[in-house]
């Protein structure tokens, strides 16, 4: 009898739909992709809307290197895959070089055939994050800097936002990083930032003039290929830091292609059709899985094998025992 009941319970869509998980969330860390170089991947994402600036521009395209933590911030008029190409093009492909990834998140820009064909004519690979899971671009926590350093220089008039984003831009790449233990401004150009002109005499009385261009470039090389090797250990050292932190109060789950899943309900209150989130099912599904993207990220499709999206673990359970017809 109690298997039965057991089993019972488990086949009960009202139950799986309405009641939340009191577990630890799904999912471990996961790991990012090799990087070995500056501008070798990148994570892109908007900011916005904002209040119509002075120049009529209402968003900001941040574009951060995942390796130096060189910060690019482009203000735009419009968030469409037009600007979004024209600037990685122009800011990006055209300047520092092609990335191998570029990892974002899953705005319909991002999503459009537009962006999609420059990247393939660049040969260049789009890693899109799981829905509703921000915190896999990195761009993010660049996001969240950029803001707080706006928000300190508008004050009461928000319409100057876009006035001193290079200025906000610039601090960024000069600043030390805490991860990579070097400014990125540096980890680029193998020399520290020069704020004022007159300081320029000083570095030059203090060449060596004695080496030969062969000479200097070959010294250029051996430290630049020196301090790569300290950046990437580096940032080995900040991401194991950082999974025994994320992984403290997480269980890892681990999915097959074909199991069935409910999915985290994601509806927001809309008092126009009467709707609270508050009561609406905690889960909805059963949906499918399709096939595994990374170590804890999944594409559903719904019993038709229409896509539903990339999802990551923590959104979703197991259906297994609930028919996708039921």
């Amino acid at each position: 009898m109690r298997a039965d009941v057991a089993k019972y319970v488990k086949r009960c869509r009202t139950c799986a739909e309405q009641k939340p998980e009191l577990r630890p969330p799904a999912g471990l860390m996961g790991s990012r992709p090799e990087v070995s170089s500056p501008w070798q991947m990148i994570s892109l994402d908007f900011i916005g809307p904002l209040p119509r600036s002075s120049h009529g521009n209402v968003h900001a395209l941040v574009i951060s290197d995942y390796f130096s933590k060189y910060v690019l911030i482009s203000p735009v008029r419009s968030a469409t895959a037009k600007s979004l190409s024209k600037i990685v093009e122009e800011r990006v492909f055209l300047t520092y070089g092609v990335p191998e990834r570029i990892i974002c998140d899953n705005g319909v820009q991002m999503r459009s055939k537009e962006f999609q064909s420059l990247c393939q004519k660049y040969k260049t690979r789009i890693d899109y994050t799981a829905n509703y899971y921000p915190r896999a671009d990195p761009c993010e926590r660049v996001n969240g800097i950029v803001k707080t350093m706006i928000s300190s220089y508008v004050k009461e008039n928000q319409r100057k936002w876009d006035e001193n984003l290079e200025a906000i831009a610039c601090a960024i790449r000069t600043s030390k990083s805490e991860t990579t233990g070097y400014s990125p401004f540096f980890v680029n150009f193998g020399r520290e930032y020069v704020e004022t002109g007159d300081l320029h005499k000083y570095k030059v009385n203090n060449q060596d003039i004695t080496c030969s261009p062969e000479n200097d470039i070959n010294k250029r090389s051996q430290g630049f290929r020196k301090l790569f090797e300290d950046i990437k250990v580096n940032l080995s050292k900040a991401q194991e830091r950082n999974r025994k932190t994320y992984n403290l109060r997480r269980r890892p789950v681990q999915y097959n292609i074909g199991d069935k899943v409910w999915r985290n309900n994601k509806i927001k209150s809309d008092a126009v059709n009467y709707i609270n989130a508050k009561l609406a099912p905690k889960f909805v599904g059963p949906f499918q899985i399709k096939r595994k993207i990374g170590s804890w990220t999944y594409e559903l499709c719904d019993p038709s094998g229409q896509q539903k999206g990339i999802w990551h673990v923590q959104d979703l359970k197991s259906a297994n025992d609930i028919a996708l017809d039921d």
